[in-house]
């Protein structure tokens, strides 16, 4: 792992874009934004403090040095890696222990951290005296292997083809409020296509954002049929992203269940 105290780098750790990002996202629970912060994160030098004791390793080994990284309590007792986006943000936290020094991580070296089998730490919590964004290292490891950039494919992309975004979590509930022009728009768009059987709008939680979505059942795959819903969709959603699945198996134990869909072909008398 190539980590460098602070004093010897031949460069000033500043992640300015991906720290507005941060902020925003704290405002603004929106998909696409947590999407940027998340390919920010990955590309960005993050500062960890540690304490470096050399003494404690000369007694035990004879040579190198000891490494202790602080660590960050929370409140139901799992513990997270305090990480900054830069020197301001680190000065913001008290680190009176002797032998205290910054140290540079990429995600990927904190993601090695915190798979080490004698570690049971639970993630990492960024800019911890302001931003305060925890990130688990479960979702540390999707932003690494999963995130969109790697097929070059924004979150708009993947809603258009019907997809959740990779590294995403995702949630479907049943909305605090009904759309009801929504549902109607998509209700008498549906009236008019061949091939439908049934129809289910759902809300969805996609990472920190909100979104609309519908699962559908043909009587033959017909990807443009599932288009054609989500351009019917769009103008009456305010806004919120729109992303129109596929009907699965799966999809019907873990998110359908026992609901009642919106349209159904054998009740559209």
């Amino acid at each position: 792992m190539a980590n460098k105290k602070t004093k010897d780098l031949p460069f000033q750790v500043k992640n300015e874009e991906l720290k507005a990002l941060l902020q925003q996202i704290k405002e603004e629970k929106s998909i696409a934004v947590e999407q940027k912060m998340f390919l920010k994160l990955k590309e960005a030098k993050l500062l960890s403090p540690a304490v470096i004791d050399k003494q404690a390793s000369l007694a035990k080994k004879g040579n190198g040095v000891s490494v202790r990284f602080a660590l960050v309590q929370a409140k139901d007792g799992s513990s997270f890696f305090p990480v900054f986006t830069d020197m301001e943000e680190a000065n913001k936290m008290d680190m009176n222990e002797q032998n205290q020094q910054l140290i540079v991580h990429s995600l990927r070296d904190l993601e090695r951290l915190l798979n080490n089998e004698k570690s049971n730490i639970s993630g990492i919590i960024v800019n911890p005296t302001s931003s305060q964004i925890v990130l688990p290292k479960e979702t540390i490891h999707t932003i690494i292997h999963n995130t969109s950039s790697q097929q070059g494919k924004t979150v708009e992309d993947y809603l258009q083809e019907g997809k959740i975004p990779p590294g995403v979590q995702v949630s479907f509930v049943e909305p605090a409020i009904y759309p009801t022009a929504l549902v109607n728009a998509v209700y008498e768009k549906c009236q008019t296509m061949n091939g439908l059987v049934r129809v289910w709008f759902k809300g969805a939680q996609i990472g920190s954002g909100l979104a609309h979505a519908f699962i559908v059942e043909q009587e033959k795959k017909d990807p443009n049929q599932l288009k054609e819903i989500r351009e019917a969709a769009l103008p009456v959603a305010k806004e919120v992203p729109v992303f129109v699945m596929e009907y699965t198996k799966d999809l019907q134990e873990k998110v359908i269940q026992d609901a009642f869909p919106m349209f159904d072909k054998e009740l559209d008398l």
